[in-house]
C-alpha cells in the first residue's frame, strides 16, 4: 500500500470505529494488513537517474563509436527508426510508448 493510502486509511479507521463502521478488531486487523511499507527515498531516486544516465551514455558512446563500422542500412534504420515509428503512431492513432 502506498503511503498516501496508508495516511489515509489510518486517518479515517478512529472515525469508522466511533461511528460503528468497523469494530476495534477489524480495525486492528486492517491496520496489520495495510502496514505502511518502506519506500526507497531522495537518496535511490537519484542512484537510479544517475545510473540510468550512464547507462544511456554508455550506450550511445559505443554505437558513437561504431557507427562507421555498421552497414548502411542499418545507419538508415537507425535514423529513421524513430522518427518513422512516430510518424506511424500519429497516423493510425496508437498511443504513444
Amino acid at each position: 500500500m502506498s503511503l498516501i493510502h496508508h495516511r489515509w486509511l489510518t486517518e479515517q479507521l478512529p472515525a469508522w470505529e466511533r461511528e460503528g463502521i468497523v469494530t476495534t478488531d477489524g480495525a486492528r486487523k486492517l491496520r496489520e494488513r495495510y502496514a505502511a511499507e518502506p519506500q526507497g527515498g531522495l537518496a535511490q531516486m537519484v542512484v537510479g537517474a544517475v545510473g540510468a544516465l550512464l547507462i544511456g551514455t554508455g550506450l550511445i558512446a559505443v554505437l558513437a563509436y561504431n557507427w562507421d563500422d555498421f552497414p548502411r542500412w542499418v545507419r538508415i534504420g537507425a535514423g529513421a527508426g524513430a522518427p518513422g515509428d512516430h510518424a506511424g503512431r500519429q497516423l493510425v492513432g496508437a498511443p504513444e510508448g
